[in-house]
């Protein structure tokens, strides 16, 4: 098979793909009766051409970057920047909170970080946040509810009303967005959802976020940077918000 007919047939299939777009290299090797190096190679092209996103292990098509991104990709973009926005928030966690945390790969890039506290109650609804967790022997209630496979998180009724039988001394969460004004928006109106019961449900609020997202809208507002005791970055925070955080 030509390169050219390769690298159509490797979009048919990614396109054709239903768990996200993601696609382990192993798979379309195996399916494409070619060798992981040839597969590989054409990856790097259709990456440069901006038809594909890799990460470790796989690939998945941009169109599903906007707004069904597979968690092993959220993880691997934008990770060092991550990470630091996570490390500060997990400053500010106290011996003996009750933590909500949602399932954004922000927020979970503060797990080692919380090993370093004592006696926490963690609430999640991400399944791979309660993995993590309890390995680290942190108390962990993970809600249940509808999976989204891409990003390994649950959302809907069920969810929402385990949220609702605690009250959280903090919250941590992000999102796809956050606007110049700081609004703070998604492109899943079940996750907003689902991040809006947790706010009511929580003493203090926290947004993490690393800079790609600054300046960027979504169709669903999950709430202001008013609303909330702070917001942790890997950058530095825009003047205009001093002052705006509820505390």
């Amino acid at each position: 098979m030509y390169k050219t007919e390769r690298q159509r047939e490797l979009m048919n299939i990614l396109k054709e793909e239903k768990n996200g777009g993601f696609v382990s290299i192993h798979r379309l090797a195996r399916q494409m009766f070619a060798s992981e190096a040839t597969i590989r190679r054409d990856l790097r092209e259709l990456e440069a051409q901006n038809a594909i996103k890799r990460a470790y292990g796989g690939v998945a098509l941009m169109e599903y970057l906007n707004q069904n991104i597979p968690l092993p990709l959220r993880e691997q973009t934008h990770h060092p920047e991550k990470v630091e926005a996570a490390r500060r928030a997990a400053s500010v966690v106290r011996d003996g909170d009750v933590l909500f945390l949602d399932g954004a790969s922000t927020t979970l890039e503060m797990i080692p970080f919380l090993a370093e506290r004592k006696d926490l109650t963690v609430i999640t609804n991400a399944a791979s946040a309660a993995d993590r967790l309890g390995e680290l022997g942190i108390r962990t209630y993970c809600t249940g509810g509808l999976l989204t496979p891409s990003s390994q998180a649950y959302t809907g009724r069920f969810a929402e009303e385990m949220i609702r039988s605690f009250h959280a001394d903090a919250m941590f969460f992000s999102s796809a967005g956050i606007s110049p004004e700081g609004e703070i928006t998604d492109y899943s109106d079940e996750e907003t959802s689902l991040r809006r019961v947790m706010l009511l449900q929580a003493a203090r609020r926290y947004f993490l976020f690393d800079t790609s997202k600054f300046g960027k809208v979504f169709c669903y507002s999950v709430c202001s940077v008013a609303q909330l005791s702070g917001v942790f970055s890997n950058g530095a925070i825009p003047e205009e918000w001093d002052g705006l955080f509820h505390t």
